[in-house]
């Protein structure tokens, strides 16, 4: 029991992208009511598949790591650990809830929101201490210092410009509208993707250290997490909720939220590992950098995410200054 503790803790980012989607399934199979389903037309069984990708990641993570394990029984051990979390535990969920509904406990939105906001904190605080010890505090300044400011950017812009509203939930830093578990989230995102798309791709020496490799990787991993977290939290009266001019896309989402994550993280990812690849360049520099670049970054991040949209609107409608994008950023030029 003691090597698994220590196995988890050596290789928390990865377990916290399994662990979350586990959570994140057993709250869509167990406590969330029928009728949110059905609103959308799109059954719980399908929403369970979400998981998948979290499931994937941490299943090539281990691929590439249970090999350098030292003794041949200690790579036989770890193994059944990981089949045991990554499709034990998640299999014996959805057979539970979807083959015995009565087992289903139905929690409040409000209820649900609170735990939302612990489970955001708990977490962050837990990885904020992992990259201290484990990562050092260049880690820790990197993605819970600039990627703390990058997120209050990014997370208080999309509602500020009309995109979304985060309503209902008990914590908010002053008077912005973006509650704290959410602006926090992009912390520990950012630094579970990065950490782990980081050691996934082999680093390479020197100036041969790719850059845009592991920031695509690192934002497929992102978008591959949301494409389970999105549908859950838009579900009628869960988390928030989206313009109504916003036609959905993946399970009730618009794609302008996977626009906004795509730009958010690539940019993010891309401009930490370029400072990374700077040959004699201590930690405690780059992050300087990267946090007097939060606002070209959250710039540059809108940008990717206009043409995303832009490009996608222009493909549904050939009127592009009638699409909701346009009508939404419309609306707020005319309210200033």
């Amino acid at each position: 029991m003691r090597a698994v503790i220590r196995e988890i803790w050596e290789n928390l980012p990865i377990w916290f992208l399994l662990v979350e989607g586990i959570a994140l399934l057993n709250t869509t199979l167990a406590n969330i009511p029928g009728s949110a389903f059905a609103q959308v037309g799109i059954g719980r069984e399908l929403f369970a598949l979400l998981q998948l990708p979290a499931t994937l990641w941490f299943c090539l993570y281990y691929r590439k790591r249970i090999p350098q394990a030292i003794a041949a029984e200690d790579r036989l051990r770890l193994k059944r650990v990981v089949l045991f979390a990554a499709i034990g535990v998640p299999s014996f969920i959805a057979a539970l809830y979807l083959g015995v509904p009565s087992a289903r406990l139905i929690v409040p939105p409000p209820v649900l929101r609170s735990l939302y906001e612990i489970s955001a904190i708990l977490w962050t605080a837990l990885l904020s201490v992992y990259a201290l010890r484990r990562e050092k505090r260049g880690a820790f300044a990197a993605f819970f210092v600039a990627g703390l400011l990058y997120g209050f950017i990014l997370e208080n812009s999309g509602i500020i410009f009309g995109f979304f509203e985060e309503k209902g939930f008990n914590f908010y830093p002053g008077p912005l509208p973006a509650p704290l578990a959410t602006t926090v989230g992009w912390c520990f995102i950012l630094f579970a993707s990065v950490w782990t798309a980081g050691r996934l791709i082999d680093p390479g020496p020197g100036l041969k250290r790719p850059v845009l490799k592991p920031a695509l990787l690192a934002t497929a991993i992102a978008i591959s997490v949301d494409l389970q977290i999105d549908p859950l939290a838009s579900l009628p009266d869960v988390f928030w909720r989206w313009n109504e001019l916003l036609p959905p896309f993946w399970f009730g989402v618009p794609f302008c939220n996977y626009a906004a994550w795509f730009g958010a993280v690539f940019v993010f990812a891309l401009f930490y590992f370029a400072e990374d690849r700077r040959l004699g360049t201590s930690p405690r520099r780059r992050n300087l950098r990267l946090l007097a670049l939060v606002p070209a970054m959250a710039v540059l991040a809108g940008l990717l995410w206009l043409l995303l949209m832009l490009g996608y609107e222009a493909v549904r409608s050939p009127d592009v200054f009638a699409s909701p994008t346009a009508t939404i950023l419309g609306r707020f030029l005319k309210g200033l």
